[in-house]
């Protein structure tokens, strides 16, 4: 196909498709042909912390090698908002300084849906994982609510390029709009995982160019936090590495969560194994178990912590 890089032709073709049908080469022959794009890219430095959340809804075999909380081994059966069918990625959570939510909040957040009418619980892991060199990313904008802050910093830096055309700034921020809403789409329905068709296709296009990943607004915390793709290599070659995990349980009374730790693990074997230790300190008050687990309708929380509604 040659659209001769007009931006406004291969948008409204890129907008004409059906997702449902369409295939990743044919999306991917329509971003190959714009010409007037960039990459905006941050570095992620060495030392920098990614947390990453596994949850179950039983009781669970507990992991007991680092393997089972990184990257999923097999190749994906279905689209995800920065992987394609058969890919395989890393995906986690960072901490900037200026975020709405944490890192360790944020992280189970992406995967811990919870029913917001009744009282229940759920079993997670959360593991830390550390680079050891500088990195790059792909960082994309967003429309969503939450995410004042670090939309405004791209923004500034966008404007800061010296030299840029005008006319190639103005298309080139059209596709990147386009992008950005498609980052930040919700979906809910796991049956409909190809309206992430667009934004999975353009994480393969980034990664094609030897970016290490992709930086973007986490939806499920409505842009409080910020997530990361990293492609799997990275993992491999030890470029980013576990630090420690923890085990526990989050308990959901309606709209109100709290959690525990019941094990943690800060050392791990040459193979991978993880050393898990008992800890006793970090659990529940059981006055305040009693209220998630619908034994009390007194919470012992309710005047001592403040909550943000992250709608």
């Amino acid at each position: 196909m040659n659209y001769n890089g007009d931006n406004d032709t291969i948008l409204t073709n890129l907008r004409s498709l059906d997702l449902e049908t369409s295939s990743v080469e044919e999306i991917l022959d329509l971003y190959r042909s714009i010409d007037r794009q960039f990459f905006l890219v941050n570095e992620l430095k060495k030392g920098t912390r990614i947390l990453r959340a596994r949850i179950w809804d039983e009781i669970p075999n507990i992991p007991t090698n680092i393997c089972e909380l990184s990257y999923n081994p097999s190749p994906s059966k279905y689209f995800g908002r920065a992987h394609c069918v058969g890919d395989m990625i890393f995906y986690g959570s960072i901490n900037p300084d200026d975020l709405k939510v944490r890192d360790y909040f944020n992280a189970p957040l992406e995967v811990l849906h919870i029913n917001k009418e009744e009282i229940g619980r759920k079993y997670f892991v959360i593991s830390s994982w550390v680079l050891q060199r500088n990195i790059i990313v792909a960082s994309i904008g967003t429309t969503l609510p939450h995410a004042k802050l670090f939309q405004e910093k791209r923004g500034r830096t966008i404007k800061s390029f010296k030299g840029l055309d005008e006319n190639f700034r103005s298309e080139a921020l059209k596709f990147d709009d386009f992008i950005c809403a498609e980052f930040s789409k919700v979906i809910k329905d796991d049956d409909l995982d190809h309206y992430y068709k667009f934004s999975a296709t353009y994480s393969k296009f980034i990664l094609e160019h030897g970016i290490d990943g992709i930086l973007y607004p986490s939806v499920a915390s409505n842009g409080g936090g910020i997530n990361v793709a990293i492609r799997k290599e990275l993992i491999d070659s030890q470029v980013l590495i576990p630090e420690h995990a923890l085990y526990g349980t989050f308990f959901n009374r309606y709209k109100e969560v709290t959690q525990e730790y019941s094990m943690f693990a800060e050392t791990f074997g040459a193979e991978g194994e993880i050393r898990w230790k008992e800890s006793y300190r970090d659990l529940l008050n059981p006055s305040i178990k009693n209220y998630y687990i619908g034994k009390s309708d007194i919470n012992p929380l309710a005047q001592r912590i403040s909550y943000t509604s992250l709608d």
